[in-house]
Parts: C-alpha cells; structure tokens; sequence
C-alpha cells in the first residue's frame, strides 16, 4: 500500500511550486520548476521541503511544546535548503 505524504493529505500537489518553495527562493522558481520536470530526485527533495516546512507552520509556532522536534525539523529543512541550492547549481538549463 502507498504510503501518503503530508502534501496529499491535503490535497497539494507536490509537483506544483507552493508558497514556501516561492518564498524561500523567489527568484529560481523557473529553474525549479525546469528541473523538477526532468529530476526526480530533485522532485523528491522539493516535496520533502515542503512537507517539513508544512509541518513546521502548522506545529511551530511560541508557546509549542514541540520545541526538540522543531528544532530537528528546522534542520532538516536548512539541509534541504543546501541540496536544492546545490542542485540548482549544478543544473544545466
């Protein structure tokens, strides 16, 4: 059985660039979404920033006492961060 992924909980389609891709890097969203259509490695770790950074803005907020998990959460999207930058970076478009 297919395992679902928090975007599909609620209806997001991971394919799409949503608001915390385009917030974080606003002006590589065409070379993600160029890169998106052609890596599906690259598709894979797009999808796992924004489940982390999903679950992140609905779990981490002051007074949340989920403190050690945002934490590990917050550097796990930072390391998700270097690998699309990385991927960008060596991306021939």
């Amino acid at each position: 059985m297919a395992k679902t992924t928090y975007l599909q909980q609620f209806n997001r389609d991971p394919l799409t660039v949503s608001e915390y891709l385009q917030r974080r890097f606003a002006e590589r969203i065409a070379d993600i979404e160029a890169l998106s259509k052609n890596d599906a490695t690259f598709r894979e770790i797009c999808s796992d920033y924004e489940e982390a950074s999903a679950w992140m803005a609905d779990h981490c907020h002051s007074g949340s006492p989920l403190t050690l998990k945002c934490d590990r959460y917050r550097e796990l999207v930072g390391e998700l961060e270097g690998e699309i930058i990385e991927a960008l970076k060596d991306a021939v478009f």
